[in-house]
């Protein structure tokens, strides 16, 4: 359950600040940059806790509550080459979940997860491909866990995408591309689809599904 959780909500991390650079112009002179965050969810109930009974008593998950705090803290570090036909990004992340429980049952769950610790390394690789295409890889290996006993290859995580991107017009790119990441618990290939269209200066229209849409 609580790995489950962790990297869901890792998802956003690994492909919003890593893809997002596929659509700005490589020829802006970013310098390193360093941010962090804080989000916090109230107590809320299991979406599918497990019915079944446990010597013969109600399932503790069906009152489970549980509340996440999410700390996120990054630094990037940008190197542009060829007057902007290629973009090397290095990104250190660092993620501290916090879980607290209301009506946790020591003896049917047994020792709970209070809280977990992400570390991440991002590479990320934009290339010119013509004056209308860009090609854009991510790596993303990554250790998390709790650091309460001994680390097992379950702790290890190693992420990738490749998205290729078109400027139509100065109002209008999209791209495709693929994905390798664990949003599911475990790594599935999943599909991209970006759209970034902006046709006035208050109209915009971001797309990276299935990690992201946003209209303003």
């Amino acid at each position: 359950m609580t790995n489950r959780l962790f990297t869901s909500l890792r998802w956003l991390f690994f492909f919003i600040p890593s893809l997002a650079i596929a659509f700005s112009p490589l020829t802006a002179q970013p310098g390193p940059s360093f941010s962090f965050n804080y989000e916090y969810f109230p107590y809320a109930a299991l979406e599918n806790p497990d019915t079944t009974p446990v010597n013969g008593a109600r399932n503790f998950e069906q009152d489970l509550e549980i509340q996440v705090g999410v700390f996120h803290a990054e630094f990037s570090a940008p190197i542009i080459f060829g007057k902007g036909a290629t973009v090397i990004v290095h990104t250190l992340s660092y993620d501290r979940l916090e879980l607290r429980y209301r009506n946790w049952d020591n003896e049917q769950g047994g020792n709970r997860i209070e809280e977990a610790h992400g570390l991440e390394y991002t590479f990320t690789l934009v290339h010119q491909l013509s004056d209308t295409w860009n090609i854009t890889a991510v790596a993303t290996p990554g250790l998390h866990s709790d650091f309460k006993g001994t680390l097992s290859a379950d702790d290890f995580s190693a992420s990738s995408a490749v998205i290729f991107s078109r400027q139509h017009s100065e109002d209008l790119s999209y791209g495709f591309g693929a994905a390798y990441a664990f949003n599911f618990g475990q790594a599935y290939p999943i599909p991209l689809l970006a759209l970034n269209w902006a046709p006035g200066s208050k109209t915009r229209l971001d797309l990276l599904l299935p990690a992201h849409a946003e209209f303003w």
